[in-house]
């Protein structure tokens, strides 16, 4: 097996020969603020120009955050393609998103001055392995509506890619892309930082034991999904650090109105109860604090903790997630396994419903109308093997 720690590091010097020394050659489509933190991890660059393109280099400065970039890979390419026709676009959004995309500093042009990185015309371009060991998905403003559009020519040429939060804007969404993943035996990737946020890490290290509830807390409501996404994933994620990898959510139930949305959204601020097959209860408490931070509240065996997380803090997640998508372009193995891709989805799928029609919702009744077996035979609590490790301050 192939080990990234081997490689050399990428220089902006040399990098516009492209896969040099046996490095992973990663292609960037859609390089918003996220594809832009993710290529960051990749590769150097000047910092000037890092700024000129809409690079959040504070976030990147951090002291927390470990020395980059990562081994092994080198940005050798970005799709001029930013968006693409799907089913789940309203026609003003779709506009109003390809209007943005043509304003804003987060454009592949800028993305290939400060990377030294050739342009590629459209997403079929790119979807070559002889160019690319691999493909960042960038998400950073959308609800995931085209995600398949995109995604889907890498993994039928058996790609790895990471897509950015939100995974896929629904349950059916999420089983389009998973089955095809298995089919074309290409392995996917796809996080919120919160998952693997430095209070995930702070969780597990205070050693509690088993939690009997957890209660996340944001500003988003429900159906905001680029932002409830990573509510959601605050409560998975310190699931998995008290109780384990090997649990699944049974159900969620809508349980009332909070104060009216601060938001652009039509949902109001809101409150669900989630239902984990141990039997361990979560809220996700949409509430908010007027700010953009997150809580979690967790009631364990030996005691009761609340950590909190916000910018730029959080997003030092960033780089470890980079750094397991590097390591699944070397290994082949997915960092989580695919019920929990298509769980984060699903779960806001049947919460939304639950507010809807009233009633209790479960994932099983999600999955069998997408066409994903949810704790199928293929399950494998095991894939998800990655746990924060320990950061210096947080600068």
């Amino acid at each position: 097996m192939e080990n990234y720690k081997d490689a050399p590091r990428t220089n902006w010097r040399t990098m516009n020969e492209g896969s040099i020394s046996g490095k992973k050659r990663i292609g960037v489509v859609r390089p918003d603020p996220h594809g832009l933190l993710y290529a960051y991890c990749m590769q150097e660059c000047r910092r000037s120009d890092f700024l000129d393109c809409g690079g959040q280099i504070y976030i990147m400065d951090n002291g927390f955050i470990p020395s980059l970039p990562l081994r092994g890979v080198s940005i050798t390419g970005v799709c001029r393609e930013m968006t693409r026709p799907s089913p789940n676009w309203k026609p003003e959004e779709y506009k109003a998103a390809n209007d943005w995309c043509g304003k804003a500093l987060w454009n592949p042009e800028n993305f290939a001055k400060c990377f030294e990185c050739p342009i590629y015309d459209t997403v079929e371009d790119m979807a070559n392995p002889e160019l690319f060991d691999g493909i960042i998905i960038g998400n950073c403003s959308w609800k995931a509506e085209d995600h398949v559009e995109l995604a889907m020519p890498f993994i039928k040429a058996g790609i790895p890619i990471f897509i950015d939060k939100p995974f896929a804007n629904n349950a059916r969404d999420a089983a389009l892309l998973l089955n095809a993943a298995r089919e074309y035996n290409t392995p996917i990737f796809s996080s919120s930082i919160l998952y693997f946020d430095d209070i995930q890490a702070e969780l597990a290290r205070k050693n509690l034991g088993r939690a009997h509830m957890l209660i996340a807390s944001f500003e988003r409501p429900l159906a905001h999904r680029k932002g409830s996404v990573h509510l959601l994933s605050t409560l998975l994620g310190a699931m998995r650090v008290t109780n384990g990898h090997n649990h699944k959510v049974e159900s969620i139930r809508y349980i009332g109105n909070g104060a009216p949305a601060m938001s652009r959204d039509e949902a109001h601020h809101d409150a669900y109860c989630v239902t984990f097959d141990d039997g361990t209860l979560g809220i996700l408490n949409a509430e908010g604090f007027g700010e953009y931070g997150f809580e979690i509240k967790a009631f364990c065996e030996r005691g009761t903790a609340t950590q909190y997380s916000e910018i730029p803090a959080m997003r030092g997640g960033i780089v470890y997630i980079a750094q397991e998508f590097v390591n699944m372009m070397y290994t082949k193995n997915p960092p989580l396994d695919y019920d929990r891709l298509f769980e984060i989805v699903a779960v806001l799928d049947a919460g939304i419903r639950s507010r809807d029609e009233g009633r209790e919702v479960t994932l099983d009744e999600i999955a069998a109308e997408a066409g994903w077996v949810y704790g199928g035979k293929d399950h494998d609590p095991d894939a998800e093997r990655f746990i924060p490790k320990e950061r210096g301050g947080r600068g």
